[in-house]
């Protein structure tokens, strides 16, 4: 493992693990171990996060914007009815603001990450469930409560306080896990 023989790297995802975003702190016997405790796509994620933390010409808002962004559909996926990745919703969420720290659009960008279509879709149309939770996300972000498709939300078992929950939940954990990557 590759993370294993980067000693920042590694002292980086053993702070995460045992951070309060991810609960009660645990105990950690190897490298493996932290990376099995918090699951290959959370790890592609944090890696992510870790990797744009550091981009010196974006100001720090617009990570915590983006872990907001991110953990808000994760926790709405988690609602819906019918879903079975919600990890996907918070990929989503994350990769969505992706043309803000690489100042290019997402049309030029998705492409070339060779995605699973229903990810590009979303990320590229609002298509598809994860599309419609992203553009929720997006429009209860900027207070446009009438173009949220309420309709929708409602039928997948998600109401306007599950929304306003899951705003809150998702703003509390980014600031609490950008505070731990910023004492890192």
């Amino acid at each position: 493992c590759l993370i294993s023989k980067d000693p920042v790297l590694s002292y980086k995802l053993l702070r995460l693990i045992n951070s309060a975003a991810f609960g009660p702190s645990r105990e950690v016997d190897s490298i493996q171990r932290a990376i099995t405790l918090l699951g290959l796509d959370q790890l592609k994620s944090w890696v992510t996060l870790l990797s744009l933390s550091k981009l010196d010409d974006k100001p720090s808002e617009l990570f915590v914007n983006t872990m907001v962004r991110a953990k808000m559909c994760e926790n709405i996926g988690m609602q819906l009815t019918d879903v079975s990745e919600p990890h996907h919703h918070y990929t989503v969420g994350l990769l969505s603001t992706l043309d803000a720290f690489i100042d290019q659009s997402l049309n030029k960008l998705i492409p070339n990450l060779n995605l699973v279509p229903t990810i590009s879709d979303a990320l590229l149309e609002h298509k598809g469930e994860l599309g419609k939770v992203l553009e929720a996300v997006i429009q209860f972000e900027h207070a446009n409560w009438d173009n949220i498709d309420w309709d929708w939300l409602h039928l997948k078992g998600v109401s306007a306080e599950d929304m306003e929950s899951a705003y809150i939940g998702a703003t509390a954990w980014a600031n609490e896990a950008h505070q731990s990557i910023a004492d890192q």
